[in-house]
């Protein structure tokens, strides 16, 4: 008799691996879904992190996130709890650093232990994971069915339509037959329709003969490939590439001169794995071309130059030999030395037969394009092979095995029928993967659609950083401006331009970067940005001279826009505070680098010029700063904390303060004080001043286009040389400011003796923000500015 659940108790929960991901414990898990889903059973699916088709995928890091999605899973109440060991193998574990590593596999074990006392009943299913796991998790199982002997089933889930029938009954009650166990996964999972090799192999037997025949050998090859190889192409396109980069980055990125490419030392720099690879040293130098082959277009999720030379030493070093010292590499000996070296083609891919080494020489092209290369002189008989029309003209064998592979997304099952004429995968190809790898363009079949003439803004939008206000500002400015051709302006850090501009670039005929930056030196990986740019913008005339000075170039000084909501004062009693008393205000973000924000003088002034003052206050607002952090060097969070604790007058606040709260807080002040080391703009004293607060900041570095003994209260500083470390990336002999702590605490004893002389220059700043930082007078110099390039229609 069948252990059957009653009709409302028949949700199922399958923590399992899923495809795309290859390998054996994915495939039964899909199999394991489509059984049960076929009998009935409501299945949830749960993955690991990672591109599987399981409806929800739970984090282990942070905590507070893994808390909260175990938290939702396990407060439900589950008929059936399926728990295939492989999902949580510790191999899959990707955090960095023994600690975490320990406490993620923590995670996985104590998740594996809740789930089995979670479920009414409880399925464990064998094998899948590597030793050390299995051994552990076939522990845990153990321990459980000693606590639950009769709750609990080990099983090998070699049948899982028998083990779904045992359950809930006869199986495929509710299953369409026309479709596999993959597209029950995508459906649970929320999603549409996805292409894979069994759409293929459904076709191909409904073809006529002669068509079926030519395309067994593709069917094979995907379904070889998709046993052992990820599938391909399954994030979505962060935008359409640029076939080829501005020809003066072009010219750099492509140079034989450099003995490893310009973007190989550019990465190098950005990862900060300067003292990992040293190029004076030929040892370093190969090391470093093995890293960027290897992992260089991933870390950049985009396709990267690999000029011949570099090329050409790759291949020498993979076959053991000096190679040629000019010219490209000879073709058929680097597919060869490809596939014998790269691991997922000479490991995962190995095998007997035309239809094993089909798909290595798939996987080699899939190799070569990360990088922006010509595959037709590098591997020409694989392209030759492999841009071969299929029957009816439409798609060649590349297209399909990409579209099947990689799981395309498709409208309906009437879509399986004649695959191979389908124009929807030629479009998608065009699309999805030439826009991701446009090596691959050699095999589209459809133009891409031009571009548009309009300005395409990148980078991130979100609130909290410098970065993502710049970026909002600058959407709500270009508004209602037409171009005359495409246009791209970037608001990323110049390390991150090469990068931003070859993954986003969508082919721009015009590049603008909106440069930031916090000291008068750059550092080596800003540098590579001036071959990037036709223009550049800076918020600050302190920012547009680093980068004038710098690439010896015009950089046009454009501003920003303060426009705020209205806001009312935070209530001080939220703090602990009574009306009289006299607040003074500093706040900043951490993650940004305390030495540079420089709190610790603010809080020595205010003690200097408040001694014994029982009615000062003085608030230093700031995020949490997380353990060893690199812009704490000097440990001023720690002295900070320590006055704090002796002096009741000093409050730290770290919560979470949202935008509006954040605007409250600077309203409720007295003066708000920056004694910063250097800013490139200054958001939080623009801020106070376009709300009308008094401040008083550092006479030093973007904060002197708007802080002048008119608007608010400027502090003289001396030089003060860089340290190591305190910076992000290293810099030579630079310097930044050091407030005069002295004048800053005769400042603030001043300013409280004086209010009115403080709320007059605080009110000529505010007529300065809605005048000259307000949105249409950003609108103005940004149109100017486009104007002076010819931009504009």
């Amino acid at each position: 008799m069948a252990e059957r659940a009653g009709q409302t108790e028949n949700k199922v929960l399958l923590l399992s691996p899923f495809p795309p991901a290859n390998g054996k414990a994915a495939e039964r898990g899909a199999a394991l879904a489509h059984a049960f889903d076929g009998a009935g059973a409501k299945v949830h699916t749960l993955d690991t992190p990672g591109n599987s088709f399981a409806a929800q995928h739970i984090h282990f890091m942070p905590k507070r996130r893994y808390r909260r999605e175990a938290d939702s899973v396990l407060q439900q109440d589950w008929a059936l709890v399926v728990l295939a060991p492989a999902a949580l193998d510790l191999a899959r574990i990707q955090t960095s650093g023994r600690l975490k590593t320990l406490a993620v596999a923590a995670r996985h074990l104590g998740l594996f232990m809740r789930l089995g006392l979670a479920g009414r009943r409880v399925l464990v299913v064998r094998g899948g994971s590597h030793a050390g796991s299995r051994w552990l998790f076939w522990a845990a199982a153990l321990f459980l069915l000693a606590l639950r002997p009769f709750a609990l089933r080990i099983t090998r889930a070699t049948r899982p339509d028998a083990l779904a029938a045992r359950y809930f009954g006869t199986t495929g009650k509710l299953r369409d037959e026309t479709l596999d166990a993959e597209d029950t996964l995508v459906r649970l999972a929320g999603g549409g329709l996805r292409l894979s090799p069994a759409w293929l192999q459904r076709a191909i037997l409904k073809a006529p003969e002669a068509q079926g025949q030519a395309l067994r050998d593709l069917l094979h090859t995907a379904q070889f490939y998709a046993r052992h190889a990820p599938a391909p192409f399954q994030s979505a396109p962060l935008g359409r590439q640029m076939p080829q980069p501005p020809a003066a980055l072009n010219a750099v990125l492509h140079s034989e001169d450099s003995p490893l490419g310009a973007m190989a030392l550019h990465l190098r720099s950005t990862e900060r794995l300067q003292d990992r690879f040293n190029p004076a040293k030929p040892r370093g130098r190969a090391q470093l071309l093995a890293w960027y082959v290897q992992h260089g277009p991933e870390l950049a999720q985009a396709a990267l130059p690999l000029p011949a030379a570099l090329l050409n030493a790759y291949q020498a070093s993979l076959s053991g030999s000096d190679g040629p010292k000019t010219g490209r590499p000879e073709t058929g000996k680097l597919v060869a030395s490809l596939q014998a070296h790269v691991p997922v083609i000479a490991r995962q891919l190995q095998g007997p037969g035309p239809t094993a080494q089909l798909a290595q020489d798939f996987a080699t092209l899939l190799f070569l394009s990360r990088f922006t290369v010509d595959l037709r002189a590098l591997a020409p008989d694989l392209v030759r092979y492999f841009e071969t029309a299929l029957p009816g003209g439409v798609l060649n064998r590349f297209q399909l095995l990409c579209a099947v592979l990689a799981r395309m997304p498709v409208a309906d099952a009437k879509q399986a029928q004649n695959l191979w004429q389908s124009a929807e995968i030629a479009d998608w190809f065009t699309a999805h993967v030439v826009s991701q790898a446009p090596a691959l363009s050699v095999f589209a079949t459809r133009p891409a659609p031009p571009l548009a003439a309009e300005i395409l803004l990148t980078g991130p939008e979100q609130e909290g950083t410098g970065i993502g206000q710049n970026a909002q500002m600058s959407r709500a400015a270009l508004g209602g401006i037409a171009v005359n051709r495409p246009v791209a302006l970037h608001h990323v850090n110049a390390d991150a331009l090469p990068v931003q501009i070859l993954r986003h670039g969508t082919g721009a005929h015009f590049n603008i970067g909106f440069m930031l930056w916090e000291a008068e030196q750059i550092p080596f990986n800003h540098y590579l940005a001036a071959e990037c740019l036709d223009a550049l913008w800076a918020p600050s005339r302190f920012v547009a001279d680093i980068y004038a000075r710098a690439f010896q170039r015009k950089v046009a000084t454009v501003g920003k826009a303060i426009a705020l909501p209205r806001v009312s004062p935070l209530p001080r009693a939220r703090f602990g505070l009574a009306d009289h008393h006299h607040l003074v205000l500093t706040a900043f973000d951490a993650h940004s680098s305390v030495v540079r924000k420089n709190p610790l003088a603010a809080l020595r002034a205010f003690q200097a010029a408040f001694e014994g003052d029982a009615d000062a206050r003085l608030i230093i607002k700031s995020t949490p700063l997380p353990a060893h952090h690199w812009g704490d060097p000097e440990g001023q969070m720690a002295a900070i904390q320590a006055a704090a604790d002796a002096d009741a007058r000093i409050i730290i606040n770290t919560e979470y303060l949202p935008f509006d709260a954040l605007l409250g807080l600077i309203a409720s002040a007295d003066v708000l004080l920056s004694p910063h080391r250097a800013e490139g703009f200054g958001y939080l004293p623009a801020y106070a001043l376009a709300l009308g607060r008094a401040v008083i900041a550092t006479d030093y570095s973007g904060t002197r286009d708007f802080i002048t003994p008119q608007t608010g209260f400027p502090v003289a500083w001396t030089p003060r040389d860089i340290q190591p470390g305190d910076t992000i990336y290293p810099l030579q002999a630079a310097q930044w400011a050091e407030i005069d702590g002295d004048a800053l605490a005769q400042t603030l004893a001043a300013h409280r003796a004086e209010p009115t002389i403080g709320q007059m220059r605080a009110a000529e700043g505010q007529r300065l923000m809605q005048s000259h930082y307000s949105q249409k007078a950003l609108a103005q110099r940004y149109r100017a500015a486009l104007a002076e390039y010819g931009l504009l229609t």
